[in-house]
């Protein structure tokens, strides 16, 4: 048979694949009783889904054979991936200045002058993130060819991943984040905006928009797909901060290179959303390799079960949107991927030496900026080409003597040559302390040891260095934010919420302090550092309030850990402004807790009205939340225990609902539904075997403490104004609203004691949130005239 014969008869064959689609969907519906290749392949695919995949794979042929040019690919052997293709258009784009100037900028910055093996630069990792990019949306396309990806959409994502560091200045991140700030502290400058301008630059210099547009691509509006708009968009993101005509946000979908239904797309070189993406695989692959640290994460298993799926993203989305899920057996692997980002922080990036020396670099930096014009270089990508790693040796071997900053310049970095560093003193985490208020307080820390010691310590030579390390979300779980699928459901995409072994925190701050004054004096810096922090990083208690004498945070200070009946061991008479930094406290009008009291969440109080008072505090202390939670009824363990607010037990211990609880210290409320969804009850201390005994049907989803609390008071039965309200104890209603008695009332928030005569005198009723038109509701038979909330 010929090939055309041969060919007709294919097409032929499509044809008539494509037109019994719906006639297959027809029978499949009437239900046959015998199974047949139709209904067995109903129940794997849906035809809509058959037909979509049947265009897309034509339009990949079609377009494939369309264009005629040279196909030869050049073969690289990769350190880390192997022999690797690339394509025609990527080196020409490999071999121009703009992209060989990244051999020269180091891709760990200053790490090489610690770690021998980091000589790796952003040439190769440029390279190797191109080949992954390449492979996954290949891999998609291959297995699935209903998203219509066509070659052109694997191009544009492989030129992005090629030069999406185009932008790095001299030792990487060390010129965005160090020098930049300190020579130009309002700028926003950053590498990633940097390399859509040099790529713009590249491709004007060296004449590529012909060589691209032959190749497929589009530089005119097209269909809102402008391919050079696209590559930017993947390279330093999508603006969301667009405005319409009014001055409004824009709202929906942001992105001008490509529709809403490649969205996708923007996942693969930068994943803002959840941080995975094909950059990091290279780079942890890569740096690993070169450092010598070993990892368990392996990206090819991701590259070989990625699969797009609708998701609903909150508050980014208004419908469920096209993005990059994976299978549910993988979700250990992508945590090794998070971890092995926080483990090459710790060992490597954030090294203790690694960091003093790009400090040291940045000062050279800043120092040289006046002469060599460094940071004038970011404004035109013609200058900015010729800035790279090399800059240390023009500073070293500048000709120009007589320049003062510049000999200072020199000066630091033959210290770096000849390893004359500041020597580490320390380092201790900030957890939640306040930066700028630490290095104040080691700063007075110094002072105060020269006086007590009778030493001549200056402060300028200590070098204090804040380090932030997390897994790639700041404090958030950065697994929250990944979607999966599973193999029997491959097009449901969903979050796992029972996640085991997790850390327990995943962010943390180290505040770090060197000394670069006289060597003899090393040993005094080192004992005043030693005994400053034992004394000021000791574990920070689960209680914690700053307090200060003045409204406003202002006169003086005093940090509180426990129960504090007179503040006379403070050095203050009252508070009157308060932050709470840990754990919920009770302020009271007098001393040794006399009433009324407030109770008082994490927070700033800048006045005693803030928390409700009219008056200052005298004392204060602090209340504990504890409960413990079963799965079970009866108290059957496993037994799950928190302190804090939790909005899914689900997501938080792994468990489909409280069925039983023992409520230790506090009042909780429980709630039916997520997210503290009603109906909801009200627990005081003691112990509940099942839903029934705190007056639920249904087991509970979430919790929280009851720390604020409101009732409205009528003097009159069935809620008759008028109405007074209240949020402390009132020890006479009549004294405090001149009232006689109260004679009905709403329970807008909190537990509340009512009592039937002044000063809190028996008998009492037990009040939860809801309305009570009269005294027999609350089960009394006369009027209350005091009343109190349940805090403990």
């Amino acid at each position: 048979m010929s090939d055309e014969k041969t060919f007709d008869k294919t097409v032929e064959k499509i044809k008539t694949l494509f037109q019994t689609t719906e006639t297959v969907t027809e029978s499949e519906a009437a239900g046959p009783s015998v199974p047949t290749a139709a209904a067995a392949r109903s129940v794997f695919e849906d035809p809509t889904v058959r037909k979509k995949k049947i265009n897309g794979e034509l339009q990949i042929i079609a377009e494939k054979y369309s264009l005629k040019l040279p196909t030869d690919v050049k073969v690289v052997n990769d350190s880390v991936h192997g022999h690797i293709e690339l394509h025609p258009l990527l080196v020409k784009i490999i071999d121009t200045p703009q992209f060989q100037r990244l051999r020269d900028i180091k891709q760990l910055g200053a790490g090489y002058w610690v770690f021998p093996g980091a000589s790796h630069n952003r040439f190769e990792h440029s390279i190797g993130v191109a080949h992954l990019a390449g492979c996954l949306v290949k891999s998609l396309q291959e297995k699935q060819p209903e998203l219509n990806i066509n070659n052109r959409d694997v191009l544009c994502v492989q030129i992005a991943g090629l030069c999406h560091d185009l932008g790095h200045g001299p030792f990487s991140h060390l010129f965005d984040l160090l020098f930049i700030p300190a020579v130009k502290p309002d700028s926003k400058w950053k590498h990633e905006k940097a390399s859509v301008k040099m790529f713009e630059h590249l491709v004007k210099e060296n004449g590529l928009q012909q060589l691209m547009e032959a190749y497929g691509l589009k530089f005119k509006t097209d269909q809102n797909e402008n391919d050079l708009v696209f590559i930017g968009e993947l390279i330093k993101g999508v603006d969301k901060d667009k405005k319409d005509r009014d001055g409004n946000l824009k709202k929906g979908w942001l992105a001008e290179g490509r529709t809403e239904d490649k969205a996708f797309l923007y996942e693969i070189v930068s994943n803002e959303r959840n941080k995975i993406d094909v950059d990091k695989w290279d780079y942890f692959a890569r740096d690993c390799h070169h450092l010598g640290i070993s990892k368990s994460f392996d990206h090819q298993r991701l590259l070989k079960f990625a699969r797009v799926c609708e998701v609903e993203i909150k508050d980014e989305a208004q419908k469920p949107r096209q993005s990059i899920c994976y299978r549910d057996k993988e979700a250990g692997n992508i945590f090794d991927m998070f971890r092995t980002r926080y483990t090459l922080h710790r060992q490597a990036y954030q090294h203790k030496t690694v960091n003093i020396i790009e400090i040291m670099i940045k000062e050279a930096l800043v120092k040289a900026d006046g002469h060599f014009q460094i940071s004038e270089a970011i404004k035109a990508m013609k200058e900015y080409t010729k800035l790279t790693d090399q800059i240390l040796e023009k500073i070293l071997y500048s000709e120009y003597d007589q320049e003062k900053d510049l000999q200072d310049a020199r000066e630091i970095v033959m210290k770096i040559l000849k390893r004359d560093l500041p020597k580490f003193l320390g380092e201790a985490k900030l957890e939640k302390r306040d930066q700028s208020k630490v290095e104040g307080d080691w700063t007075a820390a110094v002072e105060k040891w020269n006086k007590e010691k009778k030493q001549d310590l200056k402060v300028d030579d200590f070098v204090v260095d804040v380090v932030c390390i997390d897994h790639g979300m700041k404090d958030k779980n950065p697994m929250d934010n990944v979607y999966f699928y599973r193999k029997r459901d491959p097009d449901i995409a969903f979050l796992i919420t029972d996640q085991m072994f997790l850390p327990k925190d995943f962010y943390e701050e180290l505040f770090r302090v060197y000394y670069k004054g006289p060597e003899e004096k090393l040993k005094e810096a080192q004992q005043c550092f030693d005994e400053w922090s034992r004394e000021y990083f000791k574990p920070m208690p689960k209680c914690l309030i700053l307090v200060y004498d003045k409204d406003e945070f202002g006169g003086n200070e005093c940090f509180i850990t426990g129960d504090c009946p007179s503040l006379d061991r403070c050095g203050i008479d009252v508070v009157r402004s308060c932050k709470v930094i840990k754990g919920i406290w009770k302020l009271y009008d007098g001393q040794e807790y006399k009433e009324p009291h407030y109770l008082l969440k994490e927070g700033d109080y800048p006045n005693p009205a803030a928390w409700g008072a009219t008056n200052p505090a005298k004392s204060l202390k602090s209340v504990t939340f504890q409960i413990q939670l079963y799965e079970q009824v009866d108290l059957v363990n496993p037994k799950h225990e928190t302190t804090v607010d939790c909005p899914s037990v689900e997501e938080q211990f792994g468990i489909n609902g409280v069925r039983s609880c023992k409520v230790v210290s506090g009042v909780w409320e429980l709630y039916e539904g997520r997210d503290y969804t009603e109906p909801h009850y009200l627990l005081n201390e003691g112990e509940y075997p099942n839903p029934a005994a705190w007056g639920a049907t249904n087991p509970a989803q979430s919790l929280n403490r009851v720390t604020s609390f409101k009732i409205q008071l009528f003097e009159r039965e069935n809620f008759e104004d008028p109405m007074h309200e209240i949020t402390v104890d009132c020890s006479s209603v009549e004294d405090q609203f001149g009232i006689k008695a109260v004679r009905s009332c709403k329970v807008v928030s909190g537990i509340w004691r009512l009592f039937e005569d002044p000063d809190y005198t028996k008998p009492h009723y037990l009040l939860k949130e809801g309305e009570y038109p009269n005294p027999a509701a609350w089960g009394a038979t006369n009027p209350a005239q005091s009343l109190k909330r349940v805090t403990e």
